[in-house]
């Protein structure tokens, strides 16, 4: 399917299966902000047309079959404030773009295959240490607050599950569970201030 001017994408939560086809058309980049293939049976290696999309600030890939190596290369897509790939089958190192994210709020990429070690500093990750803050607050009707998401969010934590319809400004969450890294704790994980324990 061709997404050229599609801005919002969920097909979460269905039995859609088989390989994973993105095709942005002929321009330079797509406007997708926000997607979601979540709780589905997609298989194969997630497509490298990703990186077209300069605008995406929500990506929800987890609870697939995908496999392989997570792209190499998504240099365009530095709006991301969410990025869940967990319970899949990625391989490899996690790429060094995604510790560049520097407006990225929540990382999921928990139970997949991925292995190596951990960057020795996070130095890109600027919202999760504290060193930058939105600009823009979103107050809704119901008195909730923070950045909103065209899908709902699910996070996972020892078992239990949490949707989040807003992402406070003030919320980091990082999952890398269920791999198998190796090597040391890197220390600048203690410079995440918005992550709560």
């Amino acid at each position: 399917m061709q997404l050229k001017n599609l801005k919002v994408l969920s097909l979460a939560n269905n039995f859609l299966s088989g390989g994973l086809v993105l095709d942005f058309g002929d321009y330079a980049n797509c406007s997708l902000q926000s997607l979601s293939i979540a709780g589905n049976n997609f298989s194969g290696t997630f497509p490298g047309s990703i990186q077209l999309c300069q605008e995406l600030k929500a990506l929800d890939v987890s609870r697939n079959g995908l496999s392989g190596r997570f792209p190499l290369s998504a240099s365009n897509a530095r709006q991301l404030i969410i990025l869940q790939a967990s319970s899949n089958k990625f391989e490899g190192e996690i790429p060094s773009w995604v510790w560049q994210l520097e407006w990225l709020q929540i990382l999921d990429l928990s139970d997949n295959n991925f292995n190596g070690g951990m960057p020795l500093r996070f130095d890109g990750l600027l919202v999760l240490k504290g060193a930058t803050t939105f600009l823009t607050l979103y107050i809704s009707e119901d008195g909730t607050y923070g950045i909103p998401v065209e899908f709902n969010t699910v996070l996972s934590y020892k078992g239990a599950q949490q949707t989040f319809k807003y992402i406070s400004h003030t919320f980091g969450f990082i999952s890398l569970s269920g791999n198998s890294f190796s090597g040391i704790i890197p220390p600048g994980i203690g410079n995440f201030t918005r992550l709560k324990v």
